[in-house]
């Protein structure tokens, strides 16, 4: 995780308060419907090109969860960030452009070439 890494722990808190909300009922709702929302069943159905892209540590969505979403799915791409928590985006934004370019650059050839 960032907890070893002060400048970035700091950073990435900022860019959190910034955007957070202070609305607890809208926290609430936020919490509750993650409960009650449930797609497992609903992923094979997914026909897209799709990539799964997770922290490998992160403690919120585990790991398994990820990995299971990605089996779930036919073809999916599994792109693991070490030293990510949760908010990839945040804490390791270059290295998850760099999966998520990669992925969308793949797709692009591939579906060229069935064209």
């Amino acid at each position: 995780m960032i907890d070893d890494e002060p400048d970035l722990q700091t950073a990435v808190e900022a860019e959190l308060r910034r955007h957070m909300s202070t609305r607890l009922d809208g926290t609430a709702a936020h919490f509750r419907a993650d409960l009650v929302h449930e797609t497992a069943d609903r992923l094979p159905q997914i026909t897209c090109p799709t990539m799964v892209v997770y922290g490998e540590e992160d403690r919120i969505t585990l790991p398994r969860y990820n990995e299971a979403v990605a089996a779930a799915i036919r073809g999916a791409v599994v792109a693991r960030v070490p030293r990510a928590g949760h908010l990839i985006w945040l804490e390791r934004p270059a290295e998850f452009n760099g999966h998520i370019e990669a992925f969308l650059r793949t797709t692009v050839v591939a579906s060229r070439s069935s064209a």
